[in-house]
């Protein structure tokens, strides 16, 4: 059986999928889906061919579309924890 990331865990990782989006900034699924493409922009442009994963986003182009700062979402999830 799988076992359910927590934000914390997915915070840690380099790569993000649209559920990590929605999971990790506590957003629905629409917005999940708007900042994954934005991201997704993002990436293409920064990275062109050299992208290494096709269908996840980089965590700091995530950061870069919110306009977060990787600290204070940081300290919101150990806050919750």
């Amino acid at each position: 059986m799988k076992k359910r990331k927590t934000r914390l865990e997915i915070y840690q990782q380099t790569y993000l999928s649209k559920t990590d989006i929605r999971k990790l900034f506590l957003v629905s699924q629409p917005k999940a889906i708007r900042i994954y493409s934005l991201a997704d922009t993002l990436d293409r442009t920064e990275l062109g061919e050299y992208r290494i994963e096709p269908f996840k986003v980089r965590f700091k182009s995530a950061m870069k579309v919110t306009h977060t700062e990787p600290s204070l979402l940081l300290k919101q999830i150990k806050a919750e924890a």
